[in-house]
């Protein structure tokens, strides 16, 4: 109780579980130390900590909102990564999380890209959709990606072109690939 007077739950929590055996405690010392890092705007502790072991009040709701506020905050501080993408992924349908889903991955593809990471790329530009002609930068990821395939592995460069087809001389590569790669 001192602990929690405090302001400290998240100890609280621990010393509760770990030498009262009073689960139903630590769990609301727990709840609580995660809305009190809510509310000093330390989203990243309060979304790992509100508790989801059990529908514990509004918990999960909780987290969900920390965990979409901590990730746009660290988009807009950092800009697009895969960590974010899967953030917002993960969170479907919450607020406009599934919008940010596609324009991070589309902003994190042209990182890839720009890097020469095209394997990365195209997963990303494949999650954007049609975000801004991300079915462009898709093609255009594979195609460079195909390309820097041919020389260490053009079985799988075939393929990628294969899968083009009509992508600038795709079928040209194709052919061209089509017995160097058994």
């Amino acid at each position: 109780e001192k602990m929690t007077e405090s302001g400290d739950y998240l100890y609280a929590a621990q010393v509760a579980a770990d030498y009262l055996n009073d689960g139903e405690a630590a769990v609301e010392y727990q709840y609580q130390g995660a809305l009190a890092a809510m509310q000093e705007g330390d989203y990243k502790t309060a979304m790992s900590v509100f508790p989801t072991e059990s529908d514990y009040k509004d918990s999960a709701s909780l987290a969900q909102e920390c965990t979409y506020l901590y990730y746009t905050a660290e988009y807009k501080e950092n800009g697009a990564s895969e960590e974010i993408a899967r953030a917002f992924c993960f969170l479907g349908d919450f607020r406009d999380s599934e919008e940010m889903f596609k324009t991070v991955s589309y902003e994190y593809g042209m990182t890839c890209a720009d890097k020469g990471d095209y394997a990365a790329a195209a997963a990303m530009f494949k999650n954007a959709g049609s975000y801004r002609g991300a079915e462009n930068e898709l093609n255009r990821a594979r195609y460079e990606l195909g390309k820097s395939l041919m020389g260490p592995d053009p079985a799988s460069a075939r393929s990628v072109f294969a899968l083009l087809s009509t992508y600038s001389d795709s079928a040209e590569f194709t052919d061209a690939l089509g017995w160097a790669s058994f």
